[in-house]
């Protein structure tokens, strides 16, 4: 919709200038956008409102709602809603009787566009509301028909019937005289509006007691409109005699109207004897050509030759040819192009009157016998729905003798305004609508084209929800069956980028909570979420997350994260899907929530502040370089220790994602929510302290908006710390910097050194909350040398519980030996008794089984404690580099060269950390490592001498010490 059409829509009174002015527009587009919403400017006589509804019906009429761009069903919504306002206008100005006279004044061509129109959606509705003035208390029921019966003009078959029985049981009840007035308008209108189509279709109607052809076409529509429930069989049959004895005798009077009933009745009479040969298979009942382009050719020639049919029979005598093909032909095991005509011209449907009659049809067979898909013409319905791709991998399978020899991989089936794919979503539909045709919706399913397969489910969606709806107390489950069978099929699971789009979207939150509890039929959404990140996706989560509930969003993150193919906490890809399609759009929606009430918001306060959420989304590694993750769990280290995952965590690709969000308000608002709920009033910590420790160690990877949070939060860690030594001196509770110094020497914190050099930036800086920095330095640099020497023991045990373990695994070789030995020797001749040979066999076999168990526990063991000294590898290699950085870094860039120094001289002056290099060096092998020993040690070593000449002396007598 342009610009200038929003501005106007709804505010501008339509005239009958106006509706004239739209009338000579094509763009139906225009007219569409005009009538929306739209106000009238009514005129003020009723005369002139007559004309004025005649042209706006009239504009009503030209208007293709299947070719617009709003989309079909938006149109049909958008026309009635037009031509209700209009009515409840003129109503209002004129009154009610109004309705009685409307019919007298429309013009030729008003009535000839109700004739022409497919769709009787207007003619039934302006039919109705004629039809329900008759329940008025004191109308005149001859004034009501004079009005009535000109809606014979309109040429509808089922409307003139529905009509003239409705005014033969009032003139039963209410001693009326209502039929002749309907005959004399049948009669004067009959060549003007060439009714004898419609007259036809009447007697019809009535003569086979068509009861359901009148539900259908009229009762559904009208409701509360109808002047008595639905008639019956026998009615019917009544009415029909009334028709004939109305006309009788008065040949003269109604000469049209009697030439007409008397070549029905002579029509019948010859239909009634059903052909030897049906005309609608001349020419057809032959197999289909194996070439593609003849059978194309076939097809074609078919679908013109039943088109002739039609034009030349009259519209009951090719149905009751239909109907008769498909009772008398199918099903068989004969391939004939007959089948792909009927298949085609049910798909196709040309005169939107024959597809629902064949597939009732078709159902009606598989009631009655098996149905079997390589049977006639169920096999071509099949490959019709089939892709030019399918068809030919299905090559092999269907073939002229096995099941479908159909070729329709010429057709364009799979564009979104080609007849045959919206004719395959009717197909599909109508299936819906039968069990029994299950099976066969299955089938088709299985070889549709993309852009059926989303048509037929976005359409199953508004059938599920009502039907699962708690106010409907209807009950059923047909829907929910159908919408089962479908997303359990494997061809729509392979769709799933294309169908879960459409359920997400449309899916009431019963519906989704439904879809939710059957794992075979929700697996379309692990599918579609266990794909890479996509702009079609993002674009889907960000419009779910602006449009459905908090519950539906924790509904569907729930499942998600408890099925999809990969749940493990330890695993690198178990919480992709979440990074790849929700993270971005929850913090791009939330950012720019200034309310903060939206569910994105409401999502990202939760994920920052819920402990299960947080440590499933962003304390754990979620990313491949942490697929070989060492595990340091089992070490006694990590019992006093913080040994944290940092690098690979998603929070991490958090704050990677706030960078990338641009304008710094937006990172700023987000990072103000996040502050607010990790402290409180500056001061404390609400979240676990471990929690804040993974954050400051992505300090080197954050936005400048979060390194100013990452600041405050070492702030507030360090005059906590302070504050909980005055409150509570002798509490054993590990402090801040302790927990600070293992971030920067355990963890794979990036950037460990830089962090290091901002922490002792932050507490050397003055603070009324400190009353200085003595006590953090000193705490530090004890911190760092107990870790030194920690790490160092726990490696030389493990190192001499595996030495321990080789040598026994060695004695226990050698024991097997000596045993094969003492075996050999018992089965000498000399020795070679039975007993003897019987009793050695049952102590072998006992200390073989013993021998086993051990091996198994020291198996297990031995591959523990190899463990445990490769994380204990990986740790003393973390604290060796972060050590020489710091050692070796240059004050001539750092803000507080004073500390950094007091801090350097403090940890070369502790003789323990000499102790702890001395083990070091002497019981890692590992070269690499090893060299970064010798040049911790010589670092230290230099740095000493320069300070203190006589501690020097000792740390040297310390390292030379066997």
């Amino acid at each position: 919709m342009d610009l200038k059409n929003i501005l106007l829509q709804g505010t501008l009174q339509l005239s009958i200038r106006d509706l004239r002015a739209l009338l000579s527009d094509k763009d139906d587009r225009t007219r569409l956008n005009r009538i929306n919403n739209a106000t009238f400017a009514y005129p003020d006589s009723v005369e002139e409102s007559y004309e004025f509804f005649d042209v706006f019906i009239h504009l009503l009429l030209t208007i293709q709602p299947a070719n617009s761009t709003y989309g079909e069903e938006q149109a049909k919504t958008i026309v009635v809603d037009a031509l209700r306002m209009c009515i409840n206008g003129l109503l209002k100005s004129h009154g009610l009787t109004w309705l009685l006279y409307f019919p007298l004044h429309f013009s030729v061509e008003t009535w000839q566009a109700l004739l022409a129109n497919p769709d009787k959606t207007i003619l039934v509705y302006l039919y109705g509301l004629v039809l329900a003035l008759a329940k008025k208390p004191g109308l005149s029921l001859d004034q009501w028909a004079e009005g009535i019966v000109k809606f014979v003009r309109a040429g509808s078959g089922v409307i003139t019937a529905h009509l003239w029985i409705n005014l033969w049981d009032l003139d039963i009840r209410m001693q009326a005289h209502t039929k002749s007035v309907f005959m004399s308008a049948l009669q004067q209108f009959f060549k003007v509006s060439q009714l004898e189509r419609s007259m036809k279709e009447m007697l019809r109607i009535m003569s086979r007691s068509d009861t359901d052809c009148l539900v259908s076409g009229v009762d559904h529509q009208l409701g509360s409109a109808l002047l008595r429930p639905s008639f019956n069989k026998d009615e019917l049959t009544l009415a029909l005699m009334a028709f004939e004895m109305e006309i009788q005798g008065k040949e003269t009077l109604y000469l049209d109207v009697f030439c007409t009933f008397r070549t029905f009745r002579h029509a019948e009479a010859t239909i009634n004897r059903i052909p030897s040969k049906n005309p609608l298979s001349q020419n057809l009942l032959i197999p289909p050509p194996a070439d593609s382009g003849a059978r194309t050719s076939h097809l074609q020639a078919g679908f013109q030759s039943w088109i002739a049919k039609f034009a030349s029979l009259l519209p009951f005598e090719f149905d009751l040819h239909l109907k008769e093909l498909i009772k008398q032909r199918y099903p068989t095991e004969t391939k004939t192009m007959l089948d792909l005509v009927l298949a085609d011209w049910a798909v196709r449907d040309p005169y939107r009157l024959h597809m629902e009659m064949i597939l009732d049809g078709l159902t009606e067979l598989i009631q009655n016998s098996r149905y079997n898909a390589r049977a006639a013409p169920f096999y071509a319905f099949i490959q019709l729905f089939g892709t030019a791709e399918e068809a030919q991998t299905h090559k092999e399978i269907y073939t002229p003798e096995t099941g479908a020899a159909v070729d329709f991989s010429t057709k364009e089936i799979d564009t979104e305004d080609s007849s045959m794919t919206k004719g395959c979503c009717r197909i599909l539909q109508k299936m819906a609508m039968h069990e029994v045709a299950k099976s066969w919706a299955g089938n088709c399913l299985s070889v549709a084209s993309p852009t059926v397969v989303q048509s037929y489910v976005k359409w199953l969606i508004p059938q599920l929800n009502e039907e699962l709806d708690p106010s409907n107390d209807k009950g059923g489950t047909r829907f929910s069956g159908c919408m089962r069978a479908a997303l359990s099929n494997e061809r729509v699971l392979a769709l799933a980028s294309y169908v879960v789009p459409v359920l997400l979207r449309d899916l009431s939150d019963q519906a989704l909570a439904w879809l939710l509890r059957d794992l075979n039929v929700a697996k379309i959404l692990v599918n579609y979420f266990n794909q890479g990140a996509q702009l079609q996706s993002q674009r889907l989560i960000r419009d779910i997350l602006q449009h459905r509930s908090k519950l539906y969003m924790d509904t569907l993150l729930n499942f998600l994260r408890e099925n999809m193919n990969d749940t493990s906490v330890d695993s690198e890809t178990s919480r992709l899907w979440f990074k790849n399609h929700f993270l971005r759009s929850i913090l791009s929606l939330a950012s720019s929530d200034s309310a903060g009430s939206s569910v994105s918001s409401q999502i990202f306060r939760q994920i920052l502040k819920t402990q299960g959420d947080y440590s499933w989304y962003f304390g754990t590694p979620c990313n491949k370089e942490a697929t070989n993750a060492v595990d340091f769990n089992a070490l006694h280290l990590a019992k006093s220790h913080d040994i944290l995952p940092v690098r690979t965590i998603g929070l991490a690709s958090m704050l990677r994602e706030i960078a990338q969000l641009g304008e710094p308000e937006r990172q700023e608002h987000l990072v103000n929510i996040w502050t607010g709920l990790w402290s409180s009033d500056g001061r404390k910590f609400t979240v676990p302290v471990s929690w804040v420790l993974q954050c400051i160690g992505l300090y080197d990877h954050a936005p400048v908006v979060a390194k100013l949070m990452i600041r405050r939060f070492i702030n507030i860690g360090i005059e906590s710390s302070e504050l909980a030594r005055k409150e509570r001196p002798l509490a054993q509770e590990r402090s801040f910097t302790q927990r600070m110094m293992d971030l920067m020497l355990l963890s794979d914190t990036p950037e460990a050194d830089g962090l290091f050099g901002l922490y002792v930036q932050i507490y050397d800086r003055p603070s009324p909350a400190k009353e200085s920095s003595k006590t953090e330095e000193t705490e530090a640099i004890e911190s760092i040398v107990r870790l030194m020497m920690e790490l160092a023991e726990e490696l030389k045990v493990e190192l001499d519980q595996s030495a321990t373990q080789k040598r026994a695994a060695a004695a226990k070789v050698q024991e097997e030996e000596k045993d094969g030995e003492r075996a050999r020797y018992l089965m000498t001749p000399a020795k070679s008794r039975k007993l003897k040979i019987a009793m050695a066999r049952k102590q072998r076999r006992a200390k073989w089984e013993r021998a086993k168990m051990a091996e198994l526990g020291a198996t297990v063991k031995s591959e523990t404690i190899d463990k445990n000294i490769k994380a204990l590898m990986v740790l003393c290699q973390r604290t060796l580099n972060w050590l020489l950085a710091i050692l070796t870094a240059s004050d001539q860039q750092s803000l507080c060269p004073a500390a950094n120094q007091r801090l350097r001289s403090g940890v070369v002056k502790s003789l323990c950390l000499y102790e702890s290099l001395r083990t070091l060096n002497s019981i890692v092998q590992k070269e690499d490592l090893k060299e970064d020993i010798r040049n911790t040690i010589a670092t230290c070593l230099e740095i000493l001498r320069q300070q203190d000449v006589r501690l020097f002396d000792k740390a040297k007598l310390i390292l030379e010490c066997r």
